[in-house]
């Protein structure tokens, strides 16, 4: 998923770019994307907005703009500890966004599993 994402960022900076000036928002149609390509970067983006500020900087930092820890850390002013584990919780936080469980937090145990003991 996060190839996929990154890809699709990477098709989408130009066209972006130069349809920022008109402000039209691009579509499949004009970035090329197939449509479930499209709706997986949509969803990675609903996940993404759906973590907290600082916890979204570290994981796009480290992982879209493929920084170091070094450079993350001196973007996000933070030291790099503290940008090892935004990003770490950030991506324990995405996995059951993502996994289609969004309603679930990670920490429960989904009704289909749990067995009735006397």
């Amino acid at each position: 998923m996060h190839n996929v994402f990154v890809s699709a960022v990477r098709r989408t900076k130009t066209t972006e770019s130069l349809e920022a000036a008109d402000g039209a928002v691009p579509d499949s149609t004009t970035t090329g994307m197939s449509a479930e390509t499209d709706a997986a970067v949509s969803d990675i983006r609903r996940a993404l907005m759906r973590l907290p500020d600082d916890q979204r900087e570290a994981i796009l930092r480290v992982g879209l703009e493929q920084r170091s820890y070094a450079q993350a850390k001196f973007a996000i002013e933070a030291p790099i500890g503290t940008v090892m584990s935004r990003r770490s919780r950030g991506r324990e936080r995405l996995r059951p966004l993502l996994d289609g469980s969004g309603a679930q937090e990670s920490h429960t145990v989904a009704p289909s599993t749990l067995r009735r003991v006397k």
